[in-house]
């Protein structure tokens, strides 16, 4: 509710009466009894305080607008920029993933040319040993790969239940 304080001054020429009063209210009109004094006194300014009172709850209700449709605005911009921002990491994380693959069929037809031109000069066992020990690191690093990333997808998921 709004405060109200009022005084009464009272004058001596001519016997008349003054009254002044003072309210601080959150509502856009004055209470209905003052509103009636105002009427009696003159009907313009009640329609005046009517008038202005109208252009003010315009304007109020506009400026709500304008800052409803600029957190509107700022809140695409952030989606937008966050669906950007993932589409860039799952693209580095792609490319990340072929150049792995990639090094893999490489260091794998390096170890089988070494191993073929072993064998061809004669050095049957370490034509093997050379293909055995490529081809099982190989499979021990992507093995070992998708075990770590099982135990940290893990990890998250229980920090994310916390």
């Amino acid at each position: 509710m709004g405060k109200s304080s009022s005084g009464h001054i009272k004058t001596t020429r001519n016997h008349q009466e003054v009254s002044i009063q003072h309210i601080d209210t959150d509502a856009p009109l004055m209470p209905v009894n003052q509103m009636l004094q105002l009427r009696e006194f003159s009907d313009v300014s009640t329609d005046w305080m009517f008038s202005e009172t109208t252009k003010a709850l315009d304007h109020k209700r506009a400026v709500e607008l304008t800052v409803i449709e600029h957190q509107k605005a700022m809140e695409l911009q952030q989606v937008t920029a966050n669906v950007s921002e993932n589409k860039r990491i799952n693209t580095k994380i792609h490319i990340e993933r072929l150049a792995k693959l990639v090094c893999a069929l490489l260091i794998g037809l390096t170890c089988a040319g070494c191993a073929v031109y072993l064998a061809m000069n004669g050095q049957q066992w370490v034509a093997s040993a050379f293909v055995t020990i490529g081809i099982g690191g190989l499979a021990v690093g992507f093995l070992t790969a998708d075990i770590k990333a099982k135990t940290i997808k893990a990890e998250e998921s229980k920090q994310i239940a916390k």
